[in-house]
């Protein structure tokens, strides 16, 4: 009984012990919060009223949560002449115009600082720094200098999010590559990351990855700031190593920033020349908030439509994390472009002198294809920024390329309402009819209801008919959607069932209802706007039953017909 008590007391002390580091290491994290700008929020609120009309309206679900307040982490770290800082990363405070701080205390109240200036983000890493008062108390944390190897212990601090509300968490794990290159994620040139097992959810997001060291007052030291985490591996996450906070503060203190135009056409060059993976990526810094206001929507709207499926994967993640980023990084990608043929083979374009404007500078970029493109710069937040970028003139080798372009398959149709109309010819038993044509679709799947305007002429052993009727019907549609150059191609299959309304029904021998399949295509000019015209041609083979109630004599019929028509397709966004 004494050996039991023992293991029970070093057990509640191994617990209160445990218990005590989780609390006091909460002491040096924080909640990071945005602040919109007003400027923003009209933006997006007004954009999201659009959405929720479309059938895109998940991308408004994701606006709505962005709009009500999105979060990260941070931690307390004092730079090395003692001056104290929130070292958090940079997506987490990107778009906001100043953050909020709230460290939560023992007693469950907690402690704000509202409204604090972002001092500086890094360019090429995914850090940032927040101000402090300079009266600020708490204790900051330490970095560790020493070695890490793959197995060592590793623990992960923050608040991820848990029904929209921050909620502390400390996850412990192991280092599973002390040393990972991912040219998609950070220049192997700059740094390399920490690949871990400690838990990570959203809302981890800037918070520090620690390593335990008695010498630290806390027990424990910062290996790396939590940064990534792959979504279609289990357990494998990313940090940046804490040996570049120090000299990402130490850059941006003693740096005095060139922010003359030249220096930044210069950087933008250097940037765009960066094919590493989603390299678009490497220039959303140039492009300004009133290109995002201005060209975000329909820019994203092709990316949605047309872009290769990498890169619509990485726009959308941006998205979903901050919708104005995602707008940002689809302006970018279509800017992006332009400099690369094919999307694989940079093209160092000829600069000419910038041309002063009274808002701005003009810049043009002439490339050896004989395209010449045009940029306007305007200055925002003290640097000068990209707010216009258009092709001037499609070379002859663009315009025989044109021809050639690929056809892309969209796995997510870009229209989801049509309505159309056209003419309707018997092919079995000759007539002429019309139809009116109303489709709701979701990728490869579809469903119309019609209205057609028929007559049958048939004459058999026991049945002598000459009716004209309105059939009126719905049909599941399976159809393969297609992007080609700048037309829309759709084939589709469907089934059909009507019903059969004569015009006088109590002497009719058409039974009520009746069935058939058809196939067709749908041809429409890709407008990249909301509605795009189209041509529909199909055909429909429909099987009526004859009926003479008073004989009891039933007969199968079938009519071949042929239409045309005009339409009007709705698009997603």
């Amino acid at each position: 009984m004494l050996q039991i008590k023992k293991i029970l007391s070093v057990l509640f002390l191994f617990v209160l012990c445990t218990m005590g580091f989780a609390t006091s290491i909460k002491n040096y994290v924080c909640v990071v919060e945005g602040n919109i700008s007003q400027e923003d929020k009209t933006f997006l609120q007004e954009y999201k009223n659009r959405l929720s009309n479309s059938s895109y309206a998940k991308y408004a679900e994701y606006v709505d949560a962005f709009l009500a307040g999105s979060f990260g982490s941070g931690f307390v770290y004092y730079s090395q002449e003692g001056r104290p800082y929130i070292v958090t990363n940079r997506h987490v405070v990107d778009g906001y115009s100043s953050v909020n701080l709230v460290f939560e205390n023992e007693d469950g109240s907690n402690l704000e600082f509202k409204d604090r200036e972002i001092i500086a983000v890094a360019e090429d890493l995914d850090l940032a720094i927040i101000g402090l008062p300079e009266q600020f108390s708490r204790p900051g944390l330490s970095l560790w200098t020493g070695k890490i190897t793959d197995g060592d212990t590793v623990w992960s601090a923050g608040f991820p999010g848990l029904g929209n509300r921050p909620l502390w968490q400390l996850g412990s794990g192991i280092i599973s590559n002390a040393s990972v290159y991912m040219e998609e994620v950070i220049d192997p040139e700059v740094s390399s990351l920490i690949q871990h097992t400690a838990q990570i959810d959203g809302g981890n997001s800037g918070g520090p990855l620690l390593v335990k060291d008695e010498t630290s007052a806390v027990g424990y030291k910062v290996v790396g700031v939590n940064t990534w985490q792959a979504l279609n591996r289990q357990n494998t996450n990313y940090a940046i190593p804490a040996s570049q906070i120090d000299s990402f503060i130490l850059k941006a203190k003693t740096q005095t920033q060139d922010t003359s135009f030249d220096t930044q056409l210069s950087k933008f060059i250097t940037n765009m020349g960066k094919n590493n993976g989603s390299g678009f990526f490497n220039i959303t810094a140039f492009i300004s908030s009133s290109m995002v206001y201005a060209l975000g929507e329909g820019a994203f709207r092709e990316v949605l439509a047309r872009a290769p499926e990498s890169v619509r994967a990485a726009v959308i993640a941006s998205f979903i994390n901050n919708p104005l980023n995602g707008l940002q990084a689809a302006v970018s990608y279509q800017v992006w472009k332009e400099f690369y043929l094919e999307g694989e083979s940079f093209m160092r374009p000829t600069i000419s002198e910038p041309l002063d404007q009274p808002t701005g500078k003009t810049v043009n970029y002439s490339f050896e294809n004989e395209k010449t493109v045009s940029s306007f710069w305007i200055q925002e937040e003290d640097q000068w920024k990209l707010a216009e970028f258009s092709s001037i003139k499609e070379s002859k080798q663009e315009e025989k390329q044109a021809k050639k372009k690929k056809i892309y398959f969209d796995f997510e149709n870009p229209y989801f309402f049509s309505v159309s109309g056209g003419y309707v010819r018997g092919l079995t038993y000759p007539f002429n009819g019309f139809n009116l044509d109303f489709g709701l679709y979701y990728n490869f799947i579809g469903l119309n209801v019609f209205v057609e305007k028929e007559r049958l002429i048939v004459e058999t052993q026991d049945f002598s008919v000459d009716e004209s009727f309105f059939l009126y019907g719905a049909a599941p549609q399976l159809q393969l959607p297609m992007i080609v150059g700048d037309f829309l191609i759709d084939i589709t299959l469907q089934g059909h069932l009507g019903i059969c309304l004569p015009e006088d029904l109590a002497e009719s021998s058409i039974s009520l209802l009746n069935f058939g399949f058809g196939t067709g295509v749908n041809l429409g000019y890709y407008t990249r706007d909301y509605i795009s015209p189209y041509l529909t041609i199909r055909y429909n083979y429909t099987v009526f039953t004859l009926e003479d109630f008073l004989s009891n004599k039933k007969e199968k019929v079938g009519n071949h017909s042929f239409s045309i028509g005009l339409g009007l397709k709705i698009l997603e966004v």
